[in-house]
């Protein structure tokens, strides 16, 4: 399900041709560049089971469903667009190359970084001990970040590029290279018109690609962060903080670094990128009507008198501009400046916000704080699912717990304003499913069954585990359903996709036939809709949850 997530994400930034490659890439699970290069038939005539254009295609080369004539207006019909939308693919962090210690399991690689750091003269025979141990260790870890880094093109201390493999360099790039930054014709970051012919960039063909999930992963739980604003504060909010976050996104090639350690979340904070107004503004859609959702009581400050006409007239000719002369580019300017002051309005709402979504660094500098912001998401979607299972009460007492820590029933039924005969019956149901933890504690210094308190308490990580593997087994019966309804017509679905009737299911399928397809069609994207919500969810609770601090990766 995620797939088609991640095709409709690079679809949307680099267009329709990256989302084919994409979608290649995912189908085969690795290529290599030559391969690919025969695939679209730009480097020879060899036929490949890859998909050649930006939508599926079937053996003829075409679209299925339409005739000869039509070609997406993506499509990848030379060298240089291919390797250009590769190139960009790579630079973006959405694929990435292949190498052989990349299907070797942790604790292989892991002994080979002891082997090369032993080898080191500085370190004696035998065993190591005391601060010479520690050196090691911090050897082998800082080795094993080097060989992760050196061969990623968006990690700052990549190597990518310069690496020589047996058949020649790594990448061959003209001295004239694409911007990633460009805007094209379409409104959107894609390779289209004298950009193909301009690329000159060339990938060694031995290269193997494969899609960077770390990178993928990071995008979509920036998307789950806009959708939450969007929730709490308003959708052109949330596109100034979509925006914000596209930014950030170039300088985050994975959700958290295992091989960086922090004393505290504030240490990690302080270490996290930011972001400026202006950076915000550069990939800000310039349609988004910006004086929408924002409080009357909180008047721009754009460097004028005010936003009127007459304010803009009296900037001229204190200026000394006349009317007449640059007034385009006067007017430019004072559009740029009220822009710029509404962007900013817009970050301190989402700074202001309970849940903070950005916070003020310094001057103009916004950051987030994506561990509290991941905790968030997580409580949210736990919220959800209580709610929905054991009504607005439930949700009451989970939010009382996760606050307060452990309670007993009188103390809940205080905060809650429910009786405690009221609140009982939701504690017992809640306690059975696993999502509450009940202790009992003596009331005196020797434990007596007759004075003893218990105490309610609740723990997102527990939960949180819990409805993973609920939402693994709902994800399994949406499967099994939806081949059960798959298989009862079966048959109909054979007839509709034989070659002879494509495009003439009018003529030869009967009333009941095209009845019972279109039923199959509404329940299947019923289904699929809801496996898709349910893969959301664990995307949220199993791959967006970032470990704890000071805690070594497993």
């Amino acid at each position: 399900m995620r797939s088609g997530k991640i095709i409709k994400l690079v679809e949307d930034r680099f267009g329709e041709s990256a989302g084919g490659v994409i979608s290649n890439l995912l189908l085969l699970g690795h290529a290599q560049v030559s391969d690919l290069e025969d695939a679209y038939g730009v480097a020879s005539k060899t036929q490949s089971h890859i998909q050649t254009g930006a939508y599926q295609m079937n053996t003829e080369g075409l679209s299925n469903g339409t005739d000869a004539t039509y070609k997406s207006e993506n499509y990848i019909n030379t060298l240089g667009h291919l390797h250009a939308v590769l190139d960009q693919l790579l630079q973006s962090g959405y694929i990435k190359p292949l190498f052989k210690r990349d299907f070797y399991p942790p604790a292989d690689i892991h002994f080979e970084a002891q082997l090369v750091v032993r080898a080191d003269p500085k370190y004696p025979k035998g065993d190591l001990k005391g601060k010479q141990k520690q050196e090691f260790e911090e050897d082998v870890w800082n080795l094993k970040r080097k060989w992760r880094d050196e061969h990623d093109p968006s990690s700052t201390k990549s190597t990518f590029g310069t690496t020589k493999l047996s058949g020649g360099s790594l990448t061959i790039h003209s001295n004239k290279r694409q911007k990633l930054s460009d805007k094209f014709a379409n409104g959107v970051n894609g390779i289209h018109g004298d950009s193909i012919d301009d690329f000159k960039g060339r990938l060694n063909g031995d290269v193997v690609l494969v899609i960077n999930y770390d990178k993928v992963n990071v995008v979509l739980r920036n998307q789950q962060l806009v959708d939450l604003a969007s929730r709490y504060i308003g959708d052109t909010t949330s596109k100034v903080y979509e925006a914000l976050l596209r930014q950030l996104e170039e300088q985050l090639p994975r959700l958290y670094d295992d091989f960086e350690e922090y004393e505290d979340e504030m240490s990690e904070w302080t270490a996290a990128p930011s972001v400026t107004i202006s950076q915000i503004m550069a990939v800000l859609d310039p349609s988004v009507d910006l004086t929408s959702g924002l409080p009357d009581d909180d008047p721009p400050n754009t460097g004028l008198k005010g936003g009127s006409p007459k304010d803009e007239q009296d900037f001229k000719s204190d200026s000394g501009i006349g009317v007449d002369e640059d007034a385009e580019d006067t007017r430019a300017t004072i559009e740029t400046t009220e822009r710029r002051a509404l962007v900013e309005r817009h970050v301190r709402m989402l700074g202001k916000d309970p849940r903070q979504f950005a916070e003020w660094h310094r001057g103009q500098e916004f950051k987030v704080n994506f561990r509290r912001l991941t905790r968030i998401l997580v409580q949210t979607e736990l919220e959800k699912t209580i709610q929905a299972r054991f009504g607005r009460l439930g949700v009451r007492i989970v939010r009382i717990l996760h606050t307060n820590g452990a309670m007993d029933v009188k103390q809940i039924a205080t905060l809650a304003m429910v009786s405690i005969k009221g609140i009982l019956q939701s504690l017992g149901a809640l306690k059975e499913a696993g999502f509450l933890i009940n202790s009992d504690m003596p009331k005196g210094t020797r434990y007596n069954s007759g004075s003893v308190v218990q105490l309610f308490s609740f723990d997102p990580d527990i939960a949180r585990k819990l409805v993973l593997t609920d939402t693994y087994k709902a994800m399994a019966r949406l499967l099994q359903r939806t081949r059960f309804e798959k298989e009862k017509v079966q048959a109909v679905i054979d007839k509709a996709e034989r070659s002879d009737v494509v495009g003439k299911e009018e003529q030869y399928l009967s009333k009941g036939e095209k009845e019972a397809l279109r039923g199959w069609k509404a329940k299947e994207e019923k289904l699929l809709t809801q496996l898709g919500r349910q893969d959301d969810l664990v995307a949220v609770l199993r791959d967006f949850p970032m470990p704890s601090l000071r805690e070594e990766p497993k």
